[in-house]
Order: C-alpha cells, then structure tokens, then sequence
C-alpha cells in the first residue's frame, strides 16, 4: 500500500498540514507511521478518518467531542450529542434568515428615503430594551444580563430612540426588536425589556452632514412618532 508523507496526503485529502498535525496531537488522526527522524506517512486508509471529522466538525463538535466520538461514543451517544448541535444550527438559521430579511428591508428603505419625506406605517408588536436616556446609562443591572446577547443579534436587533410625544427631549436611546423574531431567536427577555404593542405611527427620514475631524459624514436619521 502506498505510503504518502504530510505535505502530499495533505494535498490529496484537501486539508492542510497544520489540519493533520492538530488532530494527530489531540489523539483522533494518527499517522500509519512515524520515523525516528519524525516523517509522518500517512495511507489512503486514513482518508476516511479526515472526513469523518471534517463531518463532525461541520456538526458542530469541538475536538474534545470528536476525540470521545471516535473512541468511546455508541450511536445512542452520538445522537445525544448531537441534539443541541442542530437546535442550535437551527438557531443560527432562523438568525441568518433573519439578516438576509433585514439586508432586502434596508435596501427597500435606502431606495424610498433618498430625500426628505414622511411614511405613516403599522409597526408590529416589538421589545424595547433601554439603554442610554439624557443623563448616561440607565442604571438597571438587568439591562446588562442580557445586553451582550442582544447586540450579538444586530441587525434583527436595532439601534433606535423613544421620545414622549409630549416631551421629544426627554428621549431613550435603545435596542428594539419585533417580538416575533425575538421568539424565534430566543432571545432573552427579563424584566428590563418593555413590550410595545402593535401601532400606527409617523415615519420622517432626514439626511444631514456631521463634521469632525476636518471630515464629511451624512448620517440618515429615522424618526418614529406614535400616534
């Protein structure tokens, strides 16, 4: 049976050498042979092993995972390991196709907004987590539990302001997000998040420069005026 060194088995499996070198240090793909003077000789027999973890790795397993699939793991194991994996594959598609929604939104809005003008709209039923008002932060720890996870689903989540009707300067700046996506993406709601109900409201897009540093910057700022 023809042996190959690293470089060449590397090239014909489709993997690099530092692929070849890690998993054989974490004890899962071991060379048919090793040298005294340290050449790894690999077969076609070890194929199989590279995709099986490249398999795994695509599932969602981490090293130590795979290692325990290889040696220790029945099928009944397995199928126990991989059932958080595709919740949470799951997860991360309902996350992606939740982008892509707002990727088409945003280029519908740049198309519509390019000068000034007003929308009367119907927004859904959507969380709104405070943030900053006209004093600093706001100072409730529960806004921080669960500040990282929420940020984390930009753009589903959003940057956006609430002003009192009755005293536009008493504004909040803070993250919104329609409750349907935050249901679908379980994101996480505590006693910090207020829930706003389904609504008519005025939409006003304007367009103005900001000047620093000796630079230009157009900024486009959305206004929304419940009524």
């Amino acid at each position: 049976m023809k042996k190959y060194k690293i470089g060449e088995f590397s090239k014909k499996v489709g993997v690099t050498q530092e692929f070849l070198k890690h998993y054989q240090n974490n004890g899962i793909l071991i060379p048919n042979e090793i040298t005294e003077a340290k050449y790894r000789y690999y077969d076609q027999r070890n194929a199989s092993t590279v995709l099986e973890i490249i398999k795994d790795k695509n599932y969602g397993f981490s090293v130590k995972e795979i290692e325990q699939i290889f040696r220790h793991s029945s099928t009944d194991q397995v199928l126990t390991l991989m059932e958080p994996k595709i919740d949470q594959m799951k997860r991360q598609l309902i996350f992606m196709q939740g982008v892509i929604a707002e990727y088409e939104k945003l280029k519908t809005f740049c198309e519509e907004t390019r000068q000034d003008q007003w929308f009367i709209k119907v927004t859904d039923a959507f969380y709104f987590l405070p943030h900053v008002d006209v004093r600093g932060f706001v100072e409730d720890p529960f806004i921080y539990e669960i500040l990282p996870a929420w940020i984390q689903h930009m753009p589903i989540v959003k940057s956006c302001q609430r002003c009192p009707a009755d005293q536009p300067e008493d504004y909040v700046w803070g993250l919104s997000v329609p409750q349907q996506a935050a249901d679908q993406i379980q994101l996480p709601i505590n006693s910090s998040v207020q829930l706003c109900p389904r609504r008519q409201f005025f939409e006003y897009h304007s367009i103005f420069a900001l000047e620093k540093a000796k630079r230009i910057r157009y900024r486009k700022l959305w206004h929304k005026c419940a009524y």
